[in-house]
């Protein structure tokens, strides 16, 4: 994981599928609060929605 040091504290380097994930979970949260319902699953699915790349389910998936 590659780390950013700034006045002598490492950060992680945040990347766009962070950005995108909590945009995500935001925009359904967002939604959620005007509708007037419970946002929780909404931003659950979200979340592990946004998370899945071919990679990670690579086994699940045949290659062509």
């Amino acid at each position: 994981m590659e780390h950013h040091e700034k006045a002598g504290c490492l950060f992680p380097k945040i990347g766009m599928r962070n950005v995108k994930t909590a945009l995500a979970a935001a925009l359904c949260a967002l939604v959620y609060y005007f509708l007037d319902r419970n946002p929780t699953f909404a931003c659950i699915g979200a979340i592990f929605g946004m998370g899945s790349t071919r990679r990670s389910i690579g086994s699940c998936v045949p290659s062509r």
